[in-house]
């Protein structure tokens, strides 16, 4: 039981990994809510943060490096906050829905294809150990919270109410710190030379 929860929580975390964000929105935007299209993304966002809020108790027995395994529990731990407080948006604004599955048959197809490749490098028993694994992790990681930067960003510029707009631009924020501080450590420890930027260009 004890292993198939650790998989379940590794397959979660793999799936907020490969978050692949909203389109970018149009020039013209609409002066309502478009309600469809955000409700798509909230839906995005919080299946991608609630499988993210599990990344340092998937892999605690895997981390051999401590500021690899602090800037994972920090990435998860915002993850967590995140999580609540779009759970406490649900129940206070009904119009949000997170619970949509707004993509269409053949990415989810292809996201299950990533997700089982990935769980193969990645899984706690076998796959990648060592600084090969945490280098492969935090490659993920920073992809993730690359998306999840902009894609925050793009629903803060469709959203009209004031109080959502504040959370998803906190978002957006936040998830560009993390990002930073998952580069540079990238940067100091398993890159010879800084050619990986740490900001992410506009």
């Amino acid at each position: 039981m004890a292993v198939r929860r650790l998989r379940s929580l590794v397959g979660g975390l793999l799936s907020a990994l490969l978050f692949a964000g909203c389109a970018i929105a149009p020039q013209g935007m609409p002066a309502e809510r478009p309600t469809e299209d955000l409700n798509a993304g909230y839906s995005l966002l919080y299946d991608a943060v609630s499988g993210l809020q599990h990344g340092d108790k998937a892999f605690y027995v895997k981390f051999e490096s401590d500021p690899a395994q602090r800037v994972v529990s920090r990435v998860a731990d915002y993850a967590a906050a995140l999580t609540a407080d779009l759970e406490r948006v649900e129940r206070e604004f009904p119009a949000v829905d997170i619970r949509q599955q707004p993509l269409p048959l053949l990415e989810r197809r292809k996201r299950q294809a990533l997700r089982n490749s990935n769980l193969k490098r990645l899984a706690p028993v076998v796959g990648e150990t060592g600084p090969a694994f945490e280098r492969t992790l935090l490659l993920s990681t920073s992809g993730a919270l690359n998306q999840l930067r902009f894609h925050a960003q793009v629903m803060a510029q469709l959203e009209t109410d004031s109080a959502l707009q504040s959370i998803l631009r906190d978002a957006e924020q936040q998830f560009a710190a993390l990002y930073v501080d998952v580069v540079e450590l990238l940067n100091a420890q398993y890159f010879r030379h800084d050619t990986f930027e740490a900001v992410p260009s506009q």
